[in-house]
């Protein structure tokens, strides 16, 4: 976990997500967010949803595409390329779960997978 050690607006020793107000989410929370996307699926205290696509090339685009959403909500995801295939992992690591942030970014990701004509697959790991 990560910890803040700043002096000023930040508490020493605060976890940083809870410093920011990222609470993780109820397991109420969790499954009322799930429904709200397209094909993610949960495993534990994280959200994954894998995308299949026409190739190796088109694999490596759509993780490009998702560089600057990620360094905008300065919340990166964990990606797994297995030649047409990424897996994009989401959870809140400072937070020790989910919280809304995974969300959120979850659904930024679904309309750029969708731009590239691509519908996840959800395979399982």
């Amino acid at each position: 976990m990560g910890l803040l050690w700043g002096v000023g607006q930040f508490l020493i020793g605060v976890p940083s997500a809870l410093a920011e107000g990222l609470e993780p989410l109820s397991a109420d929370q969790v499954a009322e967010q799930m429904e709200s996307l397209s094909g993610w699926r949960r495993d534990g205290q994280q959200i994954f949803c894998t995308y299949r696509f026409e190739d190796f090339v088109a694999s490596v685009d759509f993780v490009n595409q998702l560089v600057a959403p990620a360094e905008a909500a300065a919340h990166h995801p964990d990606l797994a390329i297995a030649y047409n295939q990424v897996t994009v992992r989401l959870t809140t690591h400072d937070a020790g779960g989910l919280t809304a942030q995974d969300f959120a970014l979850a659904r930024t990701v679904e309309p750029i997978a969708a731009a590239l004509a691509v519908v996840p697959t959800c395979l399982t790991d």
